[in-house]
């Protein structure tokens, strides 16, 4: 449709079917063997100066996003390999529109293990300013998307499943859809020593923070998340409680849905 729209578009797929060419393609055609040679000596010349060596597929990335430049494409259509939040894929500025297809438990081990999780890593894709289209999904799915796309500022459709909440139009449907403010938490481990475990967990709901894992060895380990406010107060609770001896490690944030309000 793009193309008889008079743009020329890129496409970069995953895996491929017979040979490594179908994923780089300009216009319907797949890479010529030349650009291909040339744009991967390109690239194994970066990486090899690179602190640390990049993963394969962040090669290939990098090998079409060079195609696609030096072919001047008007727009191209990116296929993440794994999830969508941290994949390769996600360094681009806001697309035009991000797609969502159907989700399904896979990938567990690494993008979480209900629907719900898989579907806050595939919105990583969604930033300020893009559009979503949602394939029809369960109500849960649906409403991660929803959250996501309606904090970004963007309009969400979809087919299927989404015509419970989309009956009228797709800016009526997000107000239909319920409000959900998304929030940045923080990620932290504590060791405390047995005793103590009970009242540590006690003081983390206090701020409104989650447990997340706790291991068990000759003292306990929590990691914990913690909403954008509470690490300095349970720090000071914490030395409260065991007179300065309990420290959090703070290791990154995020940004997370927060919880679903209809109106």
């Amino acid at each position: 449709m793009l193309r008889r729209a008079g743009y020329r578009t890129g496409l970069y797929t995953s895996p491929h079917l017979l040979r490594f060419h179908e994923r780089m393609r300009v216009n319907g055609e797949e890479i010529d063997d030349n650009s291909l040679i040339s744009l991967t000596n390109t690239v194994r010349n970066a990486a090899e100066n690179m602190s640390e060596m990049p993963t394969g597929f962040e090669i290939m990335t990098a090998i079409a996003f060079l195609y696609f430049v030096q072919e001047q494409c008007d727009i191209v259509s990116l296929e993440v390999g794994l999830g969508g939040r941290m994949d390769s894929t996600n360094v681009i500025p806001a697309p035009e529109v991000c797609v969502v297809a159907n989700i399904g438990l896979e990938h567990t081990a690494i993008l979480g293990d209900t629907v719900e999780k898989i579907a806050a890593e595939k919105c990583g894709i969604i930033k300020h300013g893009s559009h979503a289209v949602l394939f029809g999904q369960s109500e849960g799915v649906e409403n991660v998307v929803c959250v996501v796309t309606r904090y970004f500022g963007g309009i969400l459709l979809g087919a299927g499943g989404l015509t419970r909440a989309y009956s009228k139009s797709a800016r009526d449907a997000l107000a239909t859809a319920g409000v959900a403010a998304m929030g940045l938490w923080t990620a932290a481990r504590c060791t405390c020593p047995y005793p103590l475990l009970e009242r540590v967990k006690l003081e983390v709901q206090a701020v409104g923070g989650t447990v997340d894992a706790v291991d068990y060895g000759a003292e306990v380990a929590l990691t914990l998340s913690l909403p954008e406010d509470a690490p300095r107060r349970l720090q000071d609770q914490l030395t409260e409680l065991a007179a300065g001896r309990l420290r959090l490690e703070l290791s990154g944030t995020e940004l997370r849905p927060g919880p679903r309000e209809d109106i």
